[in-house]
This record gives structure tokens, sequence and C-alpha cells, in this order.
């Protein structure tokens, strides 16, 4: 059984390449797993985990969760991948998506600070006479997060993918699914709960008027983001009956 937080050195064969490889776990002092390995082959070699067969001693790993000690694999070992590297092509398609998500992490830690920032206001630490002010930077910021969040959208829309660039079309409905869960997460959630449950009593007893810019805030939100939904569905409305419009032409030209 390999100590934790030490590596474990293996070589890779894959076709006529040989890789040594140090495998280290992700997590301090636990043991390298079949996926910590995986990971790395990945990066030295060019075949993405779905598509790696590990082959140690004539069986086939498949448990990625498990250590590599459980699976018997040690320091000097040697395991053998088949598998299908991706094309020149598909490895500049991955490296946009790869590059959208980290600006969909980076947004969603910058929705995650305002996240902070609104519960902090709403339980009243901050003054009263900051707290104005203090909502119209967080509704300017959260305008434009909404606007970066459509922008990435856009973008991922409009790579157009091979039917055979599968690993592609993973990451492009994994990314689409993280922009989802990260900003409608975090409104429908976070805000429009905690509005229901604390802010519109306050606003119609007018205790405050601090709920009342809480309210403005999340309904202005949500109008700037239903507006950003129509005009992406108006363009996709214009785009279908142009293409129409264009069939026609052909079949009857």
């Amino acid at each position: 059984m390999a100590a934790p937080g030490v590596p474990v050195i293996v070589t890779v064969t894959y076709s006529n390449e040989k890789h040594n490889i140090q495998v280290a776990s992700k997590q301090e002092d636990g043991e390298p797993t079949l996926q910590d390995m995986a990971v790395l082959i990945e990066q030295v070699t060019g075949v993405p985990v779905p598509f790696q067969k590990l082959i140690y001693k004539g069986k086939s790993l498949k448990e990625l969760e498990q250590p590599l000690s459980a699976l018997g694999v040690k320091n000097g070992c040697k395991v053998m991948l088949i598998g299908k590297r991706n094309s020149p092509e598909e490895e500049a398609e991955l490296k946009k998506l790869k590059d959208l998500e980290k600006s969909v992490e980076q947004i969603a830690n910058k929705l995650e600070e305002v996240n902070k920032e609104f519960t902090g206001i709403q339980k009243g630490f901050l003054a009263k006479d900051l707290q104005t002010e203090a909502l119209k930077q967080l509704d300017k910021r959260i305008k434009g997060t909404a606007e970066q969040f459509m922008k990435i959208l856009e973008q991922i829309d409009a790579i157009n993918l091979p039917e055979n660039f599968s690993d592609c079309k993973l990451k492009k409905k994994g990314l689409v699914k993280r922009v989802q869960v990260s900003f409608w997460g975090f409104f429908c959630a976070d805000c429009f709960w905690l509005m229901l449950g604390t802010w519109i009593p306050r606003v119609c007893e007018k205790e405050s008027c601090l709920e009342l810019r809480f309210f403005s805030v999340f309904v202005h939100t949500l109008v700037f983001l239903m507006t950003s939904i129509l005009e992406v569905f108006n363009s996709f409305i214009k785009w279908h009956t142009n293409l129409q419009i264009f069939v026609v032409h052909a079949v009857y030209r």
C-alpha cells in the first residue's frame, strides 16, 4: 500500500510511445487514485479519459475512484494504454471550450462574492447610510455578470462540431449545463426564495426601504435576463426563417 501523500511512478506505454509519470493525489495526504493517473495520462498522450482503456497485468482497470494500491499498481509498474487520440482539429475545438470553461469559473466566483455581499447587507452587517450605494453597485455587477454569461452562451452556441467530435460534444453540453447551474442556481435559490421568505413580507408591512430596494434589484435583473433571452430567441427565429427561405429558393430554382 502506497504511503499517503507519496506519488507513485508508473510507466505508460501507448503505441510506440513510452511515458514515465508521477501520479500524486489531489487531496493532501491522500492516496493517488486511478482517476488521478488517467487525468495525467490524458495530459501526456492526448487520449481523453473516457476513451482510455488501461491494461495492467492483462486486466482492464475501470474503477476510477479506487486507489492505485487497491488495484495492485505500485512504483515501477508498467501500464498499457489503448485508446483513440483526438485529431488536431478536435483538440483545437476542445481548447476553445476549455478556455470558455475557465471564464465560466471566474464569473461564477464573482457571482458567489455578490451572493455573500447580498446576504451580509440583508442581515444588517452594513451601516444603513451605506446600504443604498452598496445595492446600486451590486445591481451593476449582477447585470454585468448576466451579460457575460449570455455572451459565453452565444460563443458556445457558435461552435459547430462534426458528429465524430464526441469528446468536444460532451464538453460543450457540460459547459452549457455549468452556466445554467451557476447562473440560475444563484438567482432562483438564493435571491428568489430569500425574497419570498423575508423581503416581500417586510415590503408589504412598510418596515424598511432596504427590502424594497432588494426587491427592485431582483425585478430589474430578472427583466434584463428575460429581455436577453428573448433577443437570443428572436435571433434564432430569424435564422430559421432565412434558412427556410433559402431551402425554398434552392428547391424551386
